[in-house]
C-alpha cells in the first residue's frame, strides 16, 4: 500500500456572503487547511460560483466540492464548467462527485431520482465521459491541470468499486464504528488491484473536541435514531485529549490509508481544535 502524505480541508457552507467567504478561507489557509471544498444542496450557495469565490480570497489554497451530485449535471456542460474554473483559479480545483441521496432535492429540481444502482450507473458515464473531455486535446476550454484530480464520495460496493478504479480521491461515507471504516478503507484498497497510483482515501470528520464533549448536533441531522453512545463510537467524530487524537489520526493513516481528513463541521470550537492537530502533525 502506497501511504500518501496527510492532507485537510475543509467545508465551507455559504449563502454567497463574500465577506464571510473571506473569512473562512483566509482563516482556512492560516492554519493550515489544504483544500476548501463546498457542498452541493438546494437552499445553500451554488458549488462552483462559491469555489471561485474562495479560490479569489486565496492564491495557494486549493478549492473543491464536497460533493457535486452528478444527476443534476450534463456530463458535457459539467465538462465545460469544471476546466473553466480550473483555469481561473491557475489549476487549484479538486473536484468531487457522487452518485446523489436526496430524493427531495431532486423532484425540486425537476430531475429523476434513479434507483441507486441507477444513480452508481449515472455516476459511471459522467466520470467516464468527463475525463475522456477535460484530457481531450480537442476540449475548449482547456484545463490547466491534466487530468484534474477527480474524488467519488459514497459508501455501497458497488460506488466504491468504482471510486478504488477510477478516482484519484476516495471518500468514505457514513462509517458508524471504527471496524466499519477499516472494513470500507480495506475494501477500497482491495478493489484498487494493482494500479500503481493508489487512489487516496479521505474521511469526513463532524467534530473535532480536543479536552471537551464534542457537538453531536451535525450528525444527528443524518442519523437522528441513533443513541449518543452509537454516535460517539462513530469514527467520524475525533474527541479526547490532543495527543490521543494525534495517535489516531496518525494510526488512521498507517493502519487503514486513510491520510486526508476533511472538517465537515458547524462548530467554530472544532475548527479551532482541528486547527490545532493540523499545526501538530505538519
Amino acid at each position: 500500500m502506497i501511504r500518501h502524505g496527510f492532507r485537510f480541508g475543509a467545508n465551507l457552507i455559504s449563502h454567497g456572503d463574500p465577506v464571510q467567504i473571506r473569512e473562512q478561507v483566509r482563516q482556512a489557509e492560516d492554519c493550515g487547511v489544504d483544500v476548501v471544498v463546498v457542498p452541493d444542496h438546494l437552499g445553500v450557495g451554488a458549488p462552483f460560483p462559491v469555489m471561485l469565490a474562495a479560490a479569489s480570497a486565496s492564491t495557494s489554497i486549493r478549492v473543491g466540492s464536497f460533493v457535486l451530485t452528478t444527476g443534476f449535471y450534463s456530463p458535457r456542460l459539467l465538462a465545460r464548467d469544471i476546466a473553466t474554473i480550473d483555469r481561473l483559479t491557475g489549476g487549484r480545483v479538486e473536484i468531487g462527485l457522487g452518485a446523489g441521496y436526496v430524493e427531495q432535492e431532486y423532484e425540486a429540481a425537476g430531475v429523476p431520482f434513479l434507483s441507486p444502482a441507477g444513480r452508481v450507473q449515472q455516476l459511471a458515464d459522467a466520470l467516464g465521459a468527463l475525463r475522456g473531455l477535460l484530457s481531450s486535446p480537442q476540449h475548449w476550454p482547456r484545463p490547466v491541470q491534466v487530468p484534474i484530480p477527480i474524488m467519488i464520495a459514497g459508501k455501497g460496493d458497488k460506488l466504491l468499486k468504482l471510486a478504488a478504479q477510477q478516482a484519484d480521491i476516495v471518500a468514505i461515507s457514513d462509517a458508524k464504528t471504527n471496524a466499519d471504516l477499516a472494513e470500507r478503507a480495506a475494501y477500497v484498497l482491495a478493489a484498487a488491484g494493482h494500479r500503481t497510483d493508489t487512489p487516496e482515501l479521505n474521511l469526513g470528520i463532524f467534530d473535532v473536541a480536543i479536552d471537551r464533549a464534542p457537538d453531536l448536533g451535525l450528525m444527528r441531522v443524518y442519523r437522528p435514531h441513533d443513541s449518543d453512545e452509537q454516535l460517539l463510537a462513530s469514527p467520524t467524530l475525533l474527541h479526547g485529549s490532543k495527543g490521543a487524537l494525534i495517535e489516531r489520526i496518525i494510526a488512521l493513516r498507517e493502519e487503514l490509508g486513510i491520510s486526508y481528513l476533511t472538517y465537515m463541521g458547524v462548530d467554530p470550537r472544532g475548527l479551532k481544535d482541528f486547527h490545532v492537530l493540523i499545526a501538530a502533525l505538519r
